[in-house]
């Protein structure tokens, strides 16, 4: 077997379309960024549990979702195409407006979550059709050869 089809390739980002006028450019769920700072909000949430329970809520805290919201707005939904003001002007991408977006609306945030966690399975998928056609190919030629001998 070929080292190449042992190491895992790492998906890259992706435009994937929303709807008839706006796509997204999403990067993958596994990507390093996004997996340290949701590991860090998960060593922040053991912390304040090792607390002694306080069930007051801090101005500065925020709920998981909007955590969330945040993490994706930083690390996985990285630009559109198609958002418009209400001149019909094109928005650019911000982190500030992506996080607006993807905490106000679940439709979004939830395409974007599966388009995102999908794009390892499309790679995959790849991959093993890759594979496939190289194993076909060399025993089509390893058939074709044996033939030829006799």
């Amino acid at each position: 077997m070929k080292f190449s089809e042992l190491v895992k390739t790492k998906p890259k980002a992706q435009w994937k379309k929303f709807n008839d006028l706006v796509s997204f450019k999403v990067e993958p769920l596994d990507n390093d960024s996004y997996q340290i700072g949701f590991n860090k909000y998960v060593r922040y949430l053991k912390a304040q549990d090792n607390k002694v329970l306080n069930l007051d809520v801090a101005e500065n805290e925020m709920s998981e979702a909007s955590v969330q919201c945040e993490l994706f707005a930083k690390y996985i939904l990285t630009d559109w195409k198609g958002i418009t003001d209400e001149d019909g002007e094109e928005v650019e991408y911000s982190i500030d407006m992506a996080f607006q977006m993807l905490k106000s609306n679940t439709d979004v945030f939830l395409f974007v979550f599966e388009a995102s966690n999908n794009l390892e399975a499309d790679v995959n998928e790849e991959k093993n059709s890759t594979v496939k056609k190289s194993v076909t190919s060399t025993n089509t030629a390893s058939k074709s050869g044996t033939k030829n001998q006799k």
